[in-house]
């Protein structure tokens, strides 16, 4: 496949997410990589702080998208970010017992140490036995 002009990659990509519509306060930023090997997406968006309700503008990570990337790969890149500021910010706001037990912002290596002092429990449910093993469900396409 041909190299295309990394300014040609920057200008398609950042014309295809023109074409993007999403919540009003958030905002999809297209940079390119400074050594021409694709080019990089972020949303942003002004939310509510989830420790003092102050309104904040909150980053998104940075999504990579290859100068090859097709168009709709582009679109669905852009998707995947949107959905993650969501997740994360569903995550900040939920509460069990007013405690934020899937925060985003949890040390992930203290918590391995945690699981291996063993002062983190997992969960598991007893699985219920196939009333038919034999029975194979059905290939719904997907």
């Amino acid at each position: 496949m041909e190299k295309t002009t990394d300014k040609a990659v920057l200008n398609r990509v950042r014309a295809l997410c023109r074409l993007i519509t999403y919540k009003p306060d958030y905002v999809l930023s297209v940079s390119e990589l400074s050594d021409g090997g694709g080019v990089l997406m972020q949303w942003s968006a002004l939310v509510t702080h989830a420790d003092d309700g102050h309104k904040i503008v909150a980053t998104g990570r940075k999504w990579y998208v290859s100068p090859y990337a097709a168009d709709s790969e582009i679109l669905q890149t852009a998707l995947m970010g949107a959905l993650a500021m969501e997740e994360h910010e569903c995550r900040e706001f939920f509460k069990v017992d007013g405690q934020k037990v899937f925060n985003p912002h949890f040390d992930v290596l203290e918590r391995v140490e945690q699981m291996k002092a063993g002062t983190v429990h997992l969960q598991t449910r007893d699985p219920k036995p196939d009333p038919k093993p034999e029975t194979k469900l059905p290939y719904n396409g997907y």
